[in-house]
């Protein structure tokens, strides 16, 4: 059974307010968009947002360009019946976040609570790293929430990925500045406890942004392979293509990946910057 099929069967046969990751409100996550500082008609996307009630609330909170994205569509049928007459002002994607392609630089605000953990293989990581630089607004921002260290190993029958907020935040890295962090303990329907933490982001406008933002740690720069380098230098080169001097600017963070690796090597953690060594060592030619 495939993803789709998964969840088009979870929420054929389970009430909304039944599956394990429900919220009556969820109040952490509109307290994050409301710190983002966006206007009442600000782009906000609330991805696997599915049959979640975060979308009441920010019709409530006067939001009026809300969109909800989930890979099931009997998910965006019950949050629409839930809605009834004001289910139209929403904008609906029925599509796969590491597949679909959004329009660029469309949203002000992305919020994921409980899409990103069930990503388990780094091709599907990159995938969705690669969404979110392409799809949000340069100075945007990014809310993302999974299970924390001590959360759950599976969720709905799946494995997941838990995470600190340091390893979630090397998984988007530098074109980011994480702005704040927190945990959550969610009460499930049927009682339990489960471990959320949450990452909040400010998408980096320019190659200024870039240089006053705090120095990555080696987590950020290893990345475990997941957000792909290649995602990140492309979207920097984009920023900052009509305002820097890019065979400078390669040459300088070959540089800092070799100086990288020989600190990586003296702790027995070498983690190899090939591809940012090669591109030195070709504009340095």
């Amino acid at each position: 059974m495939g993803p789709k099929e998964h969840w088009e069967m979870i929420y054929s046969t389970k009430a909304a307010h039944a599956v394990s990751w429900y919220q009556e409100h969820a109040s952490l996550s509109l307290n994050l968009i409301r710190a983002a500082g966006v206007s009442a008609n600000g782009a906000i996307i609330d991805v696997g947002g599915g049959a979640s009630t975060l979308v009441d609330d920010l019709l409530n909170d006067g939001f009026g360009n809300v969109t909800v994205l989930d890979l099931s569509g009997a998910a965006l049928e019950a949050a629409r019946r839930r809605l009834g007459t004001r289910a139209p002002r929403v904008h609906w994607l029925e599509a796969n976040i590491t597949k679909v392609t959004l329009a660029p630089h469309a949203y002000d605000v992305w919020h994921d609570r409980a899409v990103f953990h069930f990503l388990t293989t780094p091709e599907d990581r990159s995938a969705y790293v690669r969404s979110v630089l392409h799809a949000v607004k340069p100075g945007g921002h990014v809310i993302v929430a999974t299970f924390a260290e001590d959360g759950p190993t599976q969720c709905s029958g799946l494995p997941v990925m838990r995470y600190s907020a340091d390893a979630l935040h090397s998984e988007f890295g530098e074109p980011f500045r994480l702005l704040r962090h927190e945990k959550e303990a969610h009460h499930t329907p049927n009682g339990t406890v489960q471990q959320f933490i949450y990452c909040f982001w400010r998408k980096l406008r320019s190659q200024l942004d870039f240089k006053t933002a705090s120095k990555p740690t080696e987590a950020d720069r290893s990345r475990s392979g997941c957000a792909d380098l290649s995602a990140v230098v492309q979207e920097a080169d984009d920023h900052r293509g009509e305002h820097g001097d890019l065979r400078k600017d390669h040459l300088q963070r070959g540089k800092d990946a070799e100086e990288s690796n020989a600190r990586r090597t003296e702790q027995g953690s070498y983690v190899d910057d090939t591809r940012l060594l090669q591109r030195r060592h070709a504009f340095a030619g």
